[in-house]
């Protein structure tokens, strides 16, 4: 009897694991790499930065923003399936560009990173 009931315990444990994994599967968005890469350092200004993340985030859920003159700033972004692309064109040139940026997965959960490269 007690063999029987451990056995059926185990079996029901891995059952609910087996229950949660593809819950747990669909994840969190997670930031696969970015255009220009962080660190990178460029011989020209980029007119934007592309976000590629390995799952679909939420179009109207995301922020990007700029440390420039000592203060954070918002820069217009478009957010698509898997992709929040950042623009930087109407940015005045600089040396360094530090970027923050947050997006919404499909799951609910928040994602967010910085960003950081070089013009010379």
């Amino acid at each position: 009897m007690g063999q029987t009931f451990s056995a059926l315990t185990g079996l029901y444990f891995i059952t609910c694991s087996l229950l949660v994994l593809p819950v747990t599967a669909l994840g969190h968005s997670k930031l696969l790499f970015s255009e220009p890469q962080d660190g990178a350092v460029l011989s020209a200004p980029p007119g934007k930065v592309t976000l590629h993340f390995n799952k679909p985030i939420e179009a109207r859920f995301n922020r990007a923003e700029l440390w420039q003159e000592g203060e954070w700033a918002t820069l217009p972004s478009t957010a698509t399936p898997e992709r929040l692309v950042i623009r930087l064109d109407e940015v005045k040139p600089m040396s360094e560009y530090r970027i923050r940026w947050s997006v919404m997965s499909r799951d609910g959960h928040r994602q967010q990173g910085t960003l950081r490269f070089l013009v010379r």
